[in-house]
């Protein structure tokens, strides 16, 4: 490999580890709520916690990996344009 295509290779690297899984991430945040005690014991629930998001993380995970070749092309665009990852 030239030096060229291992500059290619990081940047797709590091886009695709740029590539969170929003879809996923945030089901599974609403799924778990936002509960957690303070220093004196009391319990404070910021979010409740809803059980019913985790039914669905079967769409949610096919959904990010539909949409992960279109933010490998932003983001190799990104850079092409500015020089740095929009990350």
């Amino acid at each position: 490999m030239n030096m060229k295509s291992n500059q290619v290779m990081a940047m797709a690297v590091a886009v695709l580890l740029g590539c969170s899984g929003c879809a996923t991430s945030m089901t599974l945040e609403r799924a778990k709520g936002e509960v957690w005690t303070n220093n004196v014991g009391e319990v404070k629930v910021v979010r409740q916690p809803a059980p019913e998001c985790y039914l669905l993380l079967p769409l949610a995970v096919p959904f990010d990996l539909a949409v992960a070749p279109f933010i490998f092309v932003g983001g190799m665009a990104s850079f092409a344009i500015t020089g740095h990852l929009p990350y």
